[in-house]
């Protein structure tokens, strides 16, 4: 008998550029414990403001597999521009393993919020929003029926941790994004392991929370995921920083 999970679709929310605008690249986020697609609607459209087309499923834990094979469509599916993965809590576990072992066919992964097994904390749903975010408005989303399945932050499996081996085998460029003052995933014990990635760029957010996709510091998150999308679309033009006294070096 085949079961429900394998046979019913997933939940996804999909947001495409304004009419006229080329697609650049393709955004797929896999959602962490208890979420649901709705959850990154405003990130989603913040990203595909920038040309991108976004497509967000909800908690992992619904359909490992079959998110992962929904996933991987959608990055094939792409006619131009990097393929990206956006994954949060412990959908960052469910990403880097099927990075790893070559079923998402990546160009790029943003991690954020990553759980390890030293570091998860257990918050309960009386507190869970509050830990989970310090903006208003994402607050007042969360709260929403329907967005949210209260009480999935109390505990952890060891598939939805990332750990030191997990992370060397994730050879692609990496954008991390942890909260330094998240208490669900603490982030010594998350950028202890962040550090394993061969090649990654890792920030923590000032003041941030656990959901730091949809925290105070959105927009700069968003803006930092948008350049990190676009280094990969074009790797050979960019910003970098230059000290005073290279100028002289400069081209022109």
């Amino acid at each position: 008998m085949t079961s429900s999970a394998s046979t019913a679709p997933l939940a996804r929310i999909e947001r495409l550029p304004a009419a006229g605008v080329v697609v650049r690249g393709t955004v797929v986020v896999l959602g962490g414990r208890g979420e649901t697609p709705e959850v990154y609607e405003r990130f989603a459209d913040r990203i595909a403001v920038d040309g991108y087309r976004v497509v967000a499923f909800g908690d992992v834990a619904v359909d490992h597999s079959g998110m992962v094979t929904a996933a991987a469509a959608e990055l094939d599916a792409t006619e131009a521009g990097p393929r990206v993965v956006v994954a949060s809590d412990s959908g960052v576990a469910t990403a880097w393993r099927a990075i790893a072992d070559g079923r998402l066919a990546a160009t790029g992964v943003v991690s954020a919020g990553a759980l390890t097994e030293a570091g998860a904390g257990s918050v309960d749903a009386a507190t869970e929003i509050e830990e989970r975010t310090t903006c208003p408005v994402h607050r007042g989303k969360l709260a929403r029926e329907g967005v949210l399945r209260e009480g999935s932050l109390t505990s952890t499996s060891a598939t939805d941790e990332v750990d030191f081996d997990l992370a060397r085998g994730v050879e692609i460029p990496a954008l991390v994004l942890h909260g330094d003052c998240d208490v669900i995933s603490h982030p010594q014990d998350a950028f202890a392991v962040y550090d394993a990635l061969p090649d990654a760029r890792l920030y923590a957010l000032e003041k941030g929370k656990h959901d730091v996709l949809n925290d105070i510091t959105h927009r700069q998150v968003a803006a930092a995921v948008v350049t990190f999308l676009e280094r990969l679309r074009t790797p050979e033009l960019g910003l970098r920083p230059v000290a005073q006294s290279e100028y002289a070096s400069l081209c022109g």
